[in-house]
């Protein structure tokens, strides 16, 4: 498709940007590579998805200070 490597060639860059600028603790202003807040609340979200398609429970709380999965 059209604009595809194009695409991930703007990730990248961000990517790179972050990386560069770690070992300095800076941060690097991307707006296409999402922080460690939004990594921790994806990763979060599936935790959450995984706990509940092994409940009986219709609704759940949506857990981000603990893994949902450690508590059986």
């Amino acid at each position: 498709p059209e604009g595809y490597l194009e695409a991930f060639a703007n990730l990248y860059s961000a990517f790179a940007l972050q990386v560069e600028a770690f070992p300095e603790k800076q941060t690097a202003d991307t707006h296409y590579v999402p922080g460690i807040e939004a990594a921790i609340r994806g990763m979060a979200f599936i935790e959450n998805a995984v706990a509940a398609s092994d409940s009986d429970k219709k609704w759940h709380a949506f857990v981000t200070d603990k893994s949902p999965l450690q508590s059986k």
